[in-house]
């Protein structure tokens, strides 16, 4: 039986000079951890410099383990395969783009030890190019928000669940189940991050800044489809099978309408989507789907029918005079 209390897993895919600065925290960070934790790179087929990247980490941290794909299996694919990997109690799957901050494994790790929490969520902010200089000048220190409350959890991290890199979930959630049939979805994480939230143990917030995350450094998929017509599929199934509240997609589309959507919406109009698919229109796909929610008429609907200019306007005017 393991003794790892949690698995860091990285899959990674061709980016060996972000996995280079991530190893170098996560190594700094892990070096007074003791056995109770280990890192597992999983890399994708990579093709550039990734393998020597994980190496020159391992000589010097021996609870480092590197497992090279023998083909690429998707982004999806990949993450799976860390779970499987991974020996933990609890795991975190990371993305290789994002930083561990000084300071703050020990904060995770003394939460996990209490063995308390079956989700934590880790508070964050988002950087373009330097992760020190793009830090808030008024950096909060970490602090434990508790919820017993699943209903204001959610609404509290709400479109965030799906973000992998924020999330330390325990392993027994997915222990013995089949996890392929959202394959290609791009948001596979659903399926251990909410029925995490929905177990019978209580979920912990983290708030402050704990990790820096690379903002707009992923592409390749279609994005109104993944958060808007997979995440729904995703949900209402695990739903279907008992292991998150009706409720849920409800909260979960009323912050994709609110937060999420009309700033892509606007990005696609004004054609500044960078890497994600834009052949398709948002607004066939995204009425369809949220037509039946009021909040669709007052934030998205304006942004398809008015210019991009006025949709702006419209939509951060209303923002900042807080009517949604």
């Amino acid at each position: 039986m393991s003794n790892v209390l949690l698995s860091i897993c990285i899959p990674t895919f061709n980016r060996a000079g972000y996995l280079d600065i991530c190893l170098n925290n996560f190594c700094r960070e892990m070096k007074d951890a003791g056995d109770g934790i280990e890192l597992i790179v999983t890399d994708n087929c990579s093709t550039d410099d990734t393998q020597e990247t994980v190496r020159k980490y391992m000589l010097l941290q021996k609870n480092i383990q590197y497992h090279k794909n023998k083909s690429n299996l998707g982004a999806d694919g990949n993450m799976l395969t860390c779970l499987e990997k991974a020996n933990g109690e609890y795991c975190w799957i990371f993305g290789d783009d994002d930083i561990l901050l000084e300071g703050q494994l020990k904060i995770i790790l003394e939460q996990l030890s209490k063995k308390q929490f079956d989700l934590i969520y880790l508070g964050n902010y988002w950087f373009g190019e330097d992760y020190l200089l793009e830090k808030p000048q008024k950096s909060n220190p970490a602090s434990a928000i508790v919820f017993e409350d699943k209903k204001a959890f959610l609404k509290t991290i709400n479109i965030w669940t799906t973000f992998i890199s924020a999330v330390i979930f325990k392993k027994q959630v997915v222990q013995n189940k089949d996890l392929t049939p959202f394959l290609g979805t791009n948001l596979i994480q659903l399926q251990w991050v909410l029925p995490s939230v929905f177990t019978e143990k209580k979920c912990l917030y983290l708030q402050g800044q704990l990790i820096a995350c690379k903002g707009n450094n992923t592409g390749g998929y279609n994005l109104f489809k993944t958060f808007g017509t997979n995440l729904n599929h995703i949900v209402n199934s695990l739903i279907k099978q008992g292991l998150v509240q009706p409720y849920a997609t409800d909260i979960l589309n009323y912050y994709i309408i609110k937060d999420f959507m009309p700033l892509y919406c606007i990005r696609y109009k004004q054609k500044e989507m960078g890497n994600f698919n834009k052949e398709e229109s948002p607004f066939i796909q995204l009425r369809k789907l949220y037509k039946k929610y009021f909040i669709y008429w007052i934030v998205l609907f304006p942004l398809d029918i008015l210019p991009v200019f006025l949709g702006k306007k419209y939509y951060y005017g209303m923002k900042k005079l807080n009517i949604f």
